[in-house]
């Protein structure tokens, strides 16, 4: 399991945010048919920390859009990305061993009745 499929199971599992999106977490971004609201999620960096034994934790950072036809929606949305995401760790491959936002921001779309909360998370993980 690769660290995007990871997170999307991660997001996809959380009832909360499931009952506002359904199964819309897509990677990178969406068109102007995907329903609303959704989340979208992209590895922006990835830096491996370098140790004697070789590479191995690397600091993965993403962001993850909640997307909504309003304004509160979005905020709604941000609210349930930042639970589902709150001190996720997988043990499994490939292994997280902490989650952390690094910051957030509301945007307003050019295309009318589209809002965005975006957020940056970093993943403290080791990629197979």
């Amino acid at each position: 399991m690769t660290i995007e499929e990871a997170i999307r199971a991660q997001l996809t599992s959380d009832s909360g945010l499931t009952a506002l999106i359904g199964d819309r977490a897509l990677a990178v971004n969406i068109n102007e048919t995907t329903a609303l609201p959704a989340v979208t999620f992209q590895r922006i960096s990835t830096v491996s920390l370098h140790h004697r034994g070789g590479y191995g934790l690397q600091s993965i950072r993403f962001q993850i859009d909640g997307w909504a036809k309003t304004l509160t929606a979005a905020v709604a949305l941000r609210a349930q990305i930042r639970a589902a995401l709150a001190g996720y760790v997988n043990a499994s491959s490939p292994r997280v061993d902490a989650t952390l936002l690094q910051d957030d921001r509301d945007l307003r779309e050019a295309e009318a009745g589209k809002y965005r909360a975006s957020m940056d998370f970093v993943f403290w993980a080791t990629e197979n």
